[in-house]
């Protein structure tokens, strides 16, 4: 796949567009290499942001002696890379999956469920009273109220610290 794709590169068919085609085939090529028809992962996206090693790699190849080593150990460290994002994105899945199922049944103002959104999207791990108050349009007594509820429930927890600045987290992240 690591030559398949070079070689579409190198060749260069067409007038545009050809890394864009060379990334879909090696992505359609692994597609049907496996014995699922789910996929949890996109190579193409992780050549895509590293094309800029990509188009150096294949312009020292095409400059110098042909050894493609260089440029296939590439490719397989986009693909190890590849790997660990989907393992990332999983993991993170399953996380937001156990914490919903976990609190299926407890009831949540809106302003709690877009504060636990934002902490389980990754978006803030960390935040403050007055972070909280902004982003929910609220006063501070409010995202006060809201967060000591999410505290007591065992929900959030208070980071070291304390005074005008205590933060909060998520329990278990």
């Amino acid at each position: 796949m690591s030559i398949a794709h070079l070689w579409f590169v190198a060749i260069h068919p067409f007038d545009g567009s050809n890394g864009c085609i060379a990334r879909v085939l090696t992505d359609m090529s692994l597609a049907s290499s496996g014995n699922s028809l789910q996929r949890l992962y996109s190579l193409s996206s992780q050549i895509r942001r590293d094309r800029s090693n990509c188009h150096g790699l294949l312009e020292r190849l095409q400059k110098g002696d042909l050894d493609i080593t260089a440029r296939s150990l590439w490719f397989v460290q986009c693909f190890l890379k590849t790997i660990d994002e989907a393992d990332r994105t999983c993991a993170g899945l399953l996380q937001k999956a156990q914490f919903r199922r976990r609190h299926a049944r407890t009831a949540f103002n809106e302003r709690q469920r877009s504060m636990l959104n934002r902490s389980l999207d990754g978006f803030e791990r960390k935040f403050t009273t007055r972070k909280r108050a902004a982003t929910a349009r609220c006063s501070m007594p409010t995202a006060q109220r809201d967060i000591k509820e999410l505290i007591d429930q065992g929900i959030l927890l208070r980071n070291e610290g304390g005074g005008k600045n205590t933060s909060y987290r998520m329990a278990g992240l």
